[in-house]
């Protein structure tokens, strides 16, 4: 489980619906009603959009919190927050290639690490989630009298700077951006290609392809053999509720950044929770 794992024993409340014909002024001060929360939090949640995660709950009170809005004209469910990590990757691929000759539209699957290779029937993927996130690199790039730290005296009754600094290496930071492809099965788990790290079977196609059009040409190919599976690209312009996020340890504490690797797991983890309930995103 992810070291930002959520208690397992809560859950969140999402409404799927708003009341039909209700403004956003009805619907704030019907859901702060049916769920107990602030006027600010249920505005909030309102102006987000559908599907929304209203609140989190746990135990008695997850059943009270959806009778309430199912009542009030919600169209509401709860999804544990347990589930999520369980639908974060844990093997990556290392090269796919189609299986030639099968009876059945399979592909042939080989991972880093000591997973042995399988053979996957395409009728077992029902999600792709597709992505590029941001990868911040720090470089050292050796003394700058510009970087340094004065010291404070060792006598704090004089309360004065010394004349005494550290030199510190001054860094720079760079921005790379990785694409990233997730494949959920049809038994919640999660399998991730990661471009840079990623290449065809020689059956699959040329081994000249940039990041890109690699996992492009992998999620067309996954896609033509699994015509059941739904496929999000919205990674970049969508929001994953901040609850979700933070309860995954997905959002960086300096910057609130929501684009890293961390903030696609927590993404794809939710969007198939969605698709499993058959909600559309």
């Amino acid at each position: 489980m992810p070291e930002g794992a959520p208690r397992n024993d809560r859950s969140y409340i999402v409404v799927t619906r708003w009341p039909h014909g209700a403004d956003r002024d009805e619907c704030s001060q019907q859901l702060g009603r049916a769920c107990g929360i602030e006027p600010f939090d249920a505005y909030a949640a309102c102006d987000y959009g559908a599907p929304a995660v209203v609140r989190r709950a746990s135990g008695s009170s997850i059943a009270v919190a959806l009778s309430n809005l199912h009542s009030l004209g919600f169209e509401a469910t709860s999804i544990a927050a347990a589930e999520l990590p369980r639908r974060m990757p844990e093997d990556f691929i290392k090269r796919a290639s189609p299986a030639l000759g099968a009876p059945k539209p399979m592909f042939l699957l080989e991972f880093w690490g000591n997973r042995e290779p399988i053979g996957l029937d395409a009728r077992r993927i029902r999600l792709l989630v597709r992505g590029r996130v941001q990868e911040t690199i720090s470089k050292s790039t050796g003394p700058s009298s510009s970087a340094t730290i004065q010291v404070l005296n060792q006598y704090p009754s004089n309360n004065v700077f010394s004349g005494d600094s550290d030199m510190l290496p001054a860094r720079t930071k760079a921005y790379k951006m990785q694409q990233l492809l997730d494949i959920h099965l049809d038994d919640d788990s999660c399998l991730r290609c990661e471009a840079r790290r990623f290449g065809f079977g020689d059956a699959a196609g040329p081994k000249t392809y940039t990041e890109v059009e690699k996992l492009d040409s992998l999620a067309r190919m996954l896609g033509l053999g699994a015509p059941q599976a739904l496929i999000d690209l919205e990674f970049n312009k969508r929001r994953c509720p901040m609850a979700v996020l933070t309860d995954l340890g997905a959002v960086a504490t300096q910057n609130g950044d929501t684009h890293t690797a961390a903030a696609f797991s927590a993404y794809s983890a939710w969007a198939a929770a969605l698709a499993s309930r058959g909600i559309l995103w």
